[in-house]
């Protein structure tokens, strides 16, 4: 083999190594769902207003402003980061009122990841509550339009 050869196999399996590691450190991205609600959520207010919502927007933005707010509340206690990016498609689901619907599935989600975290127990009763809250005040919504 040649020596050209093996340093571009070696390159090659440097280049693997490193999107493996930004893979997984993309899985272990701290309150990535928390995060993206809150992402949605924000987003979900250019939704409200859709001409369909007309009879129930005033109802849907105050939960979502709610919601929103108590989710920056406790991330911002928590110090957590709330920067986020969504993938690509992850929109494809959805017919209408995307950002609301997604929303709905990271807090889900954000429980998900905060049952399995490791840390400061305050502050997770404090998360896990105003999960509750925001999913409760983004299903109101939800039924509102429907």
């Amino acid at each position: 083999m040649s020596q050209r050869s093996l340093v571009g196999k070696a390159v090659l399996a440097a280049l693997a190594g490193v999107v493996l590691a930004l893979v997984g450190q993309a899985r272990a991205e701290p309150h990535r769902a928390l995060r993206a609600a809150l992402f949605h959520m924000k987003e979900a207010r250019e939704e409200v207003k859709d001409e369909r919502l007309r009879a129930h927007r005033e109802r849907i933005e105050r939960d979502l402003t709610a919601g929103i707010r108590e989710i920056e509340g406790a991330m911002r206690e928590g110090k957590i980061e709330t920067r986020y990016e969504p993938s690509r498609g992850w929109d494809e689901k959805y017919k209408t009122f995307r950002h609301l619907r997604q929303a709905l599935v990271e807090l889900d989600e954000a429980r998900k990841e905060l049952e399995d975290e490791k840390g400061d127990w305050a502050r997770r009763k404090e998360l896990r509550q105003a999960i509750d809250d925001a999913h409760g005040h983004i299903a109101d919504a939800l039924k509102e339009i429907k």
